[in-house]
């Protein structure tokens, strides 16, 4: 993660209508100039989490909009365009990783199940993840910075995004169970780290009182 521009998951681009869906399949020039037009900042924000600086994710973007323009016939009007173009974008940003470190990324296998899941989202309240989607909780997002590479896509989709585990699952390969035990367990872990931190902060300003 680049930057603290994030925005919560309901100031984001809704899914675009059927028509201008069918369009695009279609390959209509302008259907395509217009989701690149409306999703721009949504792909930005995505690239900028997955590779190393600006210039990258400025080169994912643009590599991202020429795939949709190629692979348009790909597309099912009658789905979800969001997660697909996400897939997309995800896909892209790894390719240049990839061809940029010249080696293949590594999976990291998770097998958690999907009560795991359920059971670390009670140690999350909704206030903490409402929290972090703040542009001005800059510690949290600091702290989303140093999480591992597909705990931090799988937070970005879900928390500023507004993607369902089950299209983060389509996006990432990964079952949809592995997918919430991770976001949770790694909001848990932030939350843990805050207050450690603010009870160490508070202790020093009692020693400093005295």
């Amino acid at each position: 993660m680049q930057r603290n521009d994030v925005t919560p998951a309901s100031e984001h681009t809704p899914e675009p209508g059927r028509d201008l869906l069918e369009r695009f399949h279609r390959g209509d020039a302008e259907a395509i100039d217009a989701l690149a037009t409306l999703f721009f900042d949504d792909v930005m924000r995505f690239s900028r989490s997955m590779v190393a600086d600006e210039d990258a994710a400025m080169d994912a973007v643009q590599e991202t909009f020429l795939r949709l323009l190629e692979r348009h016939r790909l597309f099912d009007p009658a789905r979800a365009f969001r997660p697909w173009l996400f897939a997309v974008c995800r896909n892209t940003c790894l390719t240049l990783r990839r061809q940029r470190a010249g080696q293949v990324a590594k999976v990291i296998a998770l097998d958690e199940d999907g009560e795991e899941a359920q059971r670390l989202a009670a140690d999350v309240p909704p206030a903490f993840e409402a929290m972090i989607r703040r542009e001005r909780e800059a510690e949290a997002l600091a702290m989303l910075a140093t999480l591992p590479e597909q705990t931090r896509e799988v937070i970005l989709l879900h928390l500023f995004e507004g993607l369902p585990f089950r299209e983060i699952a389509e996006i990432t390969g990964r079952p949809a169970a592995t997918a919430a035990t991770t976001y949770y367990r790694a909001l848990a872990d932030i939350r843990k780290r805050m207050e450690a931190r603010e009870g160490a902060d508070a202790g020093r300003n009692r020693r400093h009182a005295l």
